[in-house]
């Protein structure tokens, strides 16, 4: 009975890595709760690596944040691993910076997913990779059983041609059996008379093997007309019998091969030939075109009459193939001929039987193809340059190319770019050289040959050989600088340090190398420093002051940043000064001068709000003049007087008192000053700005001064000077840091060609009020695109150092 059993498609695997116990058990509810899946859960990307060993999952769930192995790593060791390396790998974290998407990409993340994670979305995704996957597979699947098919394809073909050869060979003899048969006809009467009986028999077994033979067989007249044809060469033409009969080979001949055929016939008929062998193209009675291979004798029935017997054997599929292989072979060649790399052709005897032109310089006489000519002869090598006489010879054990070729040969090795130094003669002259070779056995026509490509590297040798002096010298200076130095690759990993910087940090040297360069930053500046990596990844040079994380303590310092090639390789490379003396000097000096300057604010508000007093008597002076009796002047010049008066004392108020001495900020704080001046703003100028701030509560009294000066004075300076038609600002709160970000529309500026002016005073106060604080602050401008005003200050200044761009 059949079985109607189904078997049940196995579940796919998926393994989750991430290191909180909460966001694991929260995976494996939502990948179980389907039922589809089979689910493991590990919390660290080396437990990954060890679960790898047991299953082989389907898709992998990774965390980017996780202790010892982060994500990218995680994934790049995935990514070498044969048995995961086309896994779909989707990266789970709540990053959402764009740069560290792009990370996680060039490690070999499928997709990006943002936590918290939302089932659906995530089931759905999972579906989407685990279908893309399982197509990957079967794909593979079917390639590999039609080159299965192909390969036995092949056999079959190979032996049913040689089984064609031994059918052929077999007609032939049967065919001058026939031809000799015929021929007993111009014997004698007498003589047919006796062997009639006998040549009945023949007949009669001829005409079964006409019949039965597999390939075709037809009979022409002397003018080329068939008169009589077997089956198979029916099944051959393609024609119907009663057609066939009478009609001229012409007729089913390809025009392009009919001239040799009539030459061919016309020396038979001629008796010049008594038998010839042509391949050619038969037209079938489709219009298909056949290839067969025509064995042609001529019969003599009579002293004049010539007849023709042609034996057809089909030759299709192998001519088709011939010709594939003959064009394959003609782009083979051209493709040699044009490798601008030396490369030769040897036979499994060592001799060569092709070299390139590009191999015309390397060989003894400047052959451009020789032949038969040993490897040694060929490379001009001293070695072997007289071994016909010396008895050396080819075989030559001292030259290291022949171990090579005989490895490949012997151990069947492909060899890629293995260095040799051969000694050649190039002009008669002796010449040293580096080589890089490579070798590609194959088969052709069911012979061996090896291909050989050379590549000269001496230059690169040399130049090798300079760099390690250069090494040696750079290594010297290196070490003997006062300032520290550490490089790094574009993964972040630490690959040098000089001895000043182990003893800036605390670590030694064999410690440093290998770790992230987070190991000198504390947590709450990765970002920053991440970010000011990437910058110099793309080729900015940055000069920055940094705490420097050290097991004493912090360090502030002053570090130029660049990117550094060695080897066509690319480096970070920074070089820091401790600069703790001089931030110290600093501080205290910027803290002494923003404190006088407040002071001297309020000093001068005091005094302007006091000298408004004369403005205001005579605003009253002007209302007493309107009660007199007698009025010094028309009371409706009266009136304007003490209008404008009164307009000039309000706009005095407002702006330089307000500006001074803002007493909304040290009663209410930061936001609530800074809504207060830009409604004021609003009132006097028409200039739109949009403000926005999740800071809730007071944050020390110097960050807020800061703040409200630098901004007060960037709206200032955009009405003024930038013709914005709006202006957005932002105050962040992050946690650990506050984010200033302002931006207006105006016509822009060149900022280093400002800070280089007496104009550039006021933008070089601001930079140097949020130094003293250990904040950051860039300004990002062009003209006619605006202005953007960037700065970051830590909400604790007394604990805490902040990079400075």
């Amino acid at each position: 009975m059949p079985n109607n059993t189904t078997i049940p498609e196995k579940k796919p695997t998926i393994l989750a890595i991430d290191d909180n116990p909460e966001v694991a058990e929260l995976l494996y509810e939502i990948l179980s709760r389907t039922g589809n899946y089979n689910v493991h859960i590990v919390t660290s990307g080396a437990e990954a690596l060890e679960k790898i060993e047991e299953i082989t999952p389907d898709l992998v769930l990774l965390d980017i944040l996780m202790p010892e192995m982060n994500g990218y790593e995680t994934c790049q060791h995935l990514r070498k691993k044969e048995k995961t390396r086309e896994i779909p790998i989707l990266f789970l974290s709540a990053i959402s910076e764009h740069s560290e998407k792009i990370k996680a990409y060039e490690a070999g993340a499928y997709d990006f997913i943002h936590k918290p994670v939302d089932p659906k979305s995530l089931i759905t995704r999972i579906e989407v990779y685990l279908k893309l996957k399982k197509a990957q597979d079967e794909l593979k699947a079917s390639q590999a059983e039609l080159e299965e098919k192909v390969k036995q394809s092949t056999i079959q073909l190979s032996e049913a041609n040689e089984e064609l050869r031994l059918r052929n060979q077999q007609l032939r003899g049967l065919t001058q059996t026939l031809i000799v048969n015929n021929r007993t006809l111009n014997e004698t009467i007498d003589q047919l008379q006796e062997k009639t009986m006998a040549l009945k028999n023949s007949e009669s077994l001829m005409q079964t093997i006409f019949d039965s033979a597999s390939v075709g067989i037809v009979l022409y007249n002397p003018q080329g007309e068939i008169i009589q044809f077997n089956p198979a060469f029916v099944d051959f033409i393609g024609y119907p019998p009663d057609e066939l009969r009478g009609i001229h080979f012409e007729s089913i001949t390809f025009t392009e091969d009919l001239g040799n055929e009539l030459l061919s016939y016309h020396r038979l008929n001629t008796k010049l030939l008594n038998e010839y062998t042509l391949e050619k193209r038969y037209v079938r009675k489709n219009g298909d075109i056949i290839w067969g291979r025509n064995n042609v004798t001529s019969i003599l029935s009579d002293d004049t009459t010539i007849f023709s017997i042609s034996i057809i054997e089909n030759i299709d599929a192998q001519k088709r193939a011939q010709l594939s292989l003959e064009e394959s072979q003609k782009k083979l060649e051209a493709i040699y001929d044009h490798i601008p790399l030396p490369a030769m052709v040897l036979d499994n005897n060592l001799i060569v039987v092709n070299t390139n032109p590009a191999a015309a310089f390397l060989t003894r006489h400047n052959y451009n193809k020789p032949e038969y000519l040993g490897p040694g002869d060929v490379l001009c090598c001293v070695n072997a340059i007289n071994y016909r006489t010396c008895g050396v010879g080819p075989a030559c054990t001292m030259c290291p190319l022949n171990s090579i070729i005989k490895k490949t040969f012997i151990d069947h090795v492909k060899i890629e770019k293995a260095e040799i130094k051969l000694k050649i003669l190039i002009d008669k002259t002796i010449s040293e050289r580096f080589f890089l070779v490579s070798t590609v056995p194959y088969q052709l026509n069911i012979h061996d040959y090896l291909l050989i490509i050379l590549d000269d590297i001496t230059n690169r040798k040399e130049a090798e050989l300079a760099i390690i002096e250069s090494e040696e010298n750079f290594r010297t200076i290196f070490n003997s600088t006062l300032d520290a130095i550490g490089i790094a690759d574009f993964n972040d990993r630490i690959v040098d340090v000089n001895d000043a910087m182990c003893k800036f940090i605390g670590i030694d040297k064999q410690s440093l190398i290998g770790q992230d360069v987070n190991i000198i930053a504390y947590p709450d500046r990765y970002d920053t420093l991440n970010t000011l990596l990437y910058r110099v990844k793309l080729g900015e040079k940055l000069v920055h002051e940094a705490m420097l994380k050290t097991p004493r303590g912090s360090m502030p310092v002053e570090c130029s940043v660049s990117q550094l090639t060695i080897n066509h390789n690319k480096y970070v490379l920074g070089v820091f000064r401790d600069i703790t003396y001089r931030k110290q000097a600093e501080q205290q000096m910027i803290k002494a001068i923003v404190e006088a300057e407040e002071k001297r604010r309020e000093h001068f508000a005091q005094e302007l709000h006091d000298g408004i007093g004369p403005i205001l008597s005579t605003i009253k002076l002007y209302l007493q003049w309107m009660t007199l009796p007698n009025l010094r002047m028309p009371l409706p010049e009266l009136i304007r007087k003490t209008e404008e008066t009164v307009d000039i004392a309000h706009k005095t108020v407002r702006e330089i008192s307000f500006n001074l001495n803002p007493h909304i900020l040290q009663n209410f704080g930061l936001v609530s000053a800074l809504k207060t001046f830009i409604d004021r703003i609003g009132e006097l100028y028409p200039v739109p700005i949009t403000f926005s701030t999740n800071l809730e509560q007071r944050i020390p009294d110097i960050i807020e001064t800061i703040l409200y000066r630098i901004i007060t004075e960037a709206i200032n300076n955009t009405i003024k000077y930038a013709s914005a038609h709006k202006i957005n600002l932002s105050l962040k709160h992050t946690g650990y840091q506050i984010l200033l970000i302002y931006e207006d529309d105006g016509i822009g500026f060149d900022v280093e060609k400002t800070l280089a002016s007496k104009n550039g005073m006021g933008l070089i106060n601001m930079q140097s009020r949020i130094r003293s604080v250990g904040g950051n602050m860039r300004i990002e401008s062009k003209k006619n695109e605006g202005c953007r005003l960037t700065v970051e200050v830590s909400s604790n200044p007394h604990t805490n150092y902040e990079f400075v761009i």
